[in-house]
């Protein structure tokens, strides 16, 4: 302890006698303001969230016969892989009208999907893929934008 007071206080004594210690020098830092701290920060994922981007997707790929079937899709899990800055949300379709590619008649999938999210370097959360698997074939969306968690 006695040694370290010695060593600061000779420090001290160099900076006052090479004349940095004869003007105070001013150190500001400025702290970023509430709003400004919501858009550099992380966009949290959620059940809900993720929802919107889903309902958003569906709504835009949706088949014609969407009009009569109930046509949803329900997140029911979304798990986040550090690691590989990604995280995959199990969604379970019911009635998704679909055209395969670019066939002209659609098909109908009920059943288990996944939907599959990047995060960026900005911190935000997109959607990157979204598949499921009908008769051993899985259809897959890898042409994603716009599919931004909020």
């Amino acid at each position: 302890m006695r040694i370290s007071l010695i060593y600061l206080f000779a420090i001290f004594s160099m900076l006052v006698s090479s004349g940095c210690g004869s003007k105070p020098q001013v150190i500001t830092t400025s702290q970023p303001t509430s709003s400004q701290s919501a858009q550099s920060s992380s966009v949290v994922l959620s059940k809900e969230s993720v929802q919107r981007v889903v309902d958003r997707f569906i709504s835009n790929n949706k088949g014609s016969g969407c009009s009569n079937e109930p046509c949803k899709a329900e997140v029911t899990n979304v798990r986040e892989i550090p690691s590989q800055n990604q995280a995959v949300a199990t969604v379970n379709f019911t009635s998704f009208v679909f055209k395969p590619g670019d066939k002209p008649q659609e098909y109908i999938y009920s059943g288990e999907g996944r939907a599959t999210f990047d995060k960026g370097t900005d911190g935000v959360w997109s959607m990157s893929r979204m598949s499921f698997t009908k008769y051993g074939y899985e259809r897959s969306w890898t042409e994603m934008r716009g599919y931004d968690v909020r």
